[in-house]
């Protein structure tokens, strides 16, 4: 993991210091995204059918002018659902994901199309196993963990986007629509 965050961190920093800076961008102080996608990957199961994750974020931009872009803070919750069965046997694994995180928007890449970023995530995951079996009882289960995403928007109109995300959040890539608020 703590390879994957250095490679990402070092491929952001290149971008920011090759590229030619533009005035146009699509976010300014003071505004607000809302996205709702699905995600693949994540904590999956062996001989279980994963679904694909759900997941709603928003983001509210802070500060504009922080070096060459500008930070965003924002929530994000999800949902997972995995089932299958052993020996007959139904398991269902959900996963339930809350959290908090924080974006560096690069203007120097960004145009009024384009809206590229990387950030943290620090999120609670509430984990919950249950079974038919009666030998074996529900488990529940609670941890905090940090995650990293790099990402982007593509902008149809000023407030319509599409999303992508790569990191460790709800799913390890997470697409979906934005709406500019």
């Amino acid at each position: 993991m703590i390879k994957n965050l250095f490679f990402t961190l070092c491929a952001a920093l290149c971008l920011c210091f090759t590229t030619q800076e533009t005035n146009a961008q699509v976010w300014d102080n003071g505004d607000g995204m809302l996205h709702v996608g699905f995600g693949l990957g994540g904590i999956s199961y062996g001989g279980v059918t994963n679904l694909p994750s759900v997941a709603i974020s928003y983001d509210q931009a802070l500060k504009s002018d922080l070096g060459p872009g500008h930070l965003s803070v924002g929530g994000i919750f999800g949902y997972k659902v995995s089932t299958g069965k052993d020996f007959g046997i139904r398991n269902t694994y959900t996963n339930t994901f809350i959290g908090a995180r924080c974006l560096y928007h690069w203007d120097r890449v960004n145009s009024d199309k384009w809206d590229l970023y990387a950030g943290v995530v620090l999120a609670a995951r509430l984990y919950r196993y249950s079974t038919d079996n009666e030998l074996i009882s529900n488990v529940n289960s609670f941890f905090i963990f940090p995650g990293t995403v790099i990402g982007g928007h593509y902008f149809f109109t000023k407030r319509l986007a599409v999303f992508g995300e790569l990191g460790y959040s709800v799913g390890y890539f997470n697409a979906g629509v934005s709406l500019k608020l």
